[in-house]
């Protein structure tokens, strides 16, 4: 029975890779016992010819679907950070991920509209966010909506989400999550240095969990001013900023 070996069509490239991988079985299973872990792939007997020294069993003597299925033991157990594997399912380059913490590292104001009750009784509110670098050197992001406890607030239980920040072709994803609810914002974005706006796809945190799409505009603490003319100029300027009154807030019963 043949097989189509789709890992290494080229069998030196394969034993290559299948050298390295039963020296590093030796070298962490090598103890008696130890590659016990290893039988739901591998049976006993096999183990123990791979353990053995290499004049006892050449490498090229392994059939190409035991050194196929040793390969694969270990690239499945080196599986990437959750935040290594989206940022390399996206396209983010090494760059673009230090070229985060670099511009936007730090605290922001956000603007947008939200709802309570109908889409007509939407009004312009503020919410707060934070991007910094995690224990893991990833960049993060913490986000307080409006009706939610600050720091220093009495009542306050932490942010209401948290998640992680990407950057690709000048924009900016924030991915967030707390229990029972994944938040997407997407920001149009070169530096901090001006309006950032863009939009959110999440749930209503009241009850019934209402889906929900929105424009914002973040800006950052730093630039007062900004912050001030949103203040100041309301639902008119933010309209300005966002190029349109169209589509500011979509809400799905």
């Amino acid at each position: 029975m043949s097989h189509n070996w789709h890992l290494f069509p080229n069998s030196e490239e394969r034993l290559v890779a299948f050298r390295a991988a039963r020296l590093r079985l030796r070298a962490e299973y090598g103890a008696r016992g130890a590659a016990k872990k290893l039988i739901p792939y591998l049976s006993q007997a096999t183990l123990n010819r791979l353990l053995a020294e290499e004049g006892k069993h050449p490498d090229r003597k392994f059939d190409a679907a035991t050194q196929e299925r040793l390969i694969l033991y270990f690239k499945s157990s080196d599986k990437l950070s959750l935040y290594e594997a989206l940022a390399q399912q996206i396209g983010q380059s090494e760059i673009e991920k230090q070229l985060i913490l670099a511009k936007f590292e730090g605290d922001y104001t956000y603007f947008r509209f939200a709802s309570h009750e109908t889409i007509k009784e939407a009004r312009l509110v503020q919410g707060k966010i934070r991007i910094f670098s995690d224990n893991d050197g990833n960049p993060a992001f913490l986000h307080w909506s409006h009706d939610w406890k600050r720091e220093g607030e009495e009542g306050y239980s932490g942010p209401e989400h948290n998640g992680y920040v990407f950057y690709v072709s000048n924009r900016l994803y924030m991915a967030g999550r707390t229990v029972g609810i994944f938040r997407l914002a997407i920001g149009r974005a070169e530096n901090a240095d001006d309006f950032i706006p863009g939009l959110v796809l999440s749930v209503r945190a009241k009850e019934h969990k209402d889906p929900y799409s929105a424009r914002f505009v973040m800006i950052s603490d730093k630039l007062h001013e900004n912050i001030s003319d949103l203040e100041n100029g309301g639902p008119k300027k933010f309209f300005e900023i966002t190029k349109g009154n169209y589509a500011y807030y979509m809400l799905i019963h």
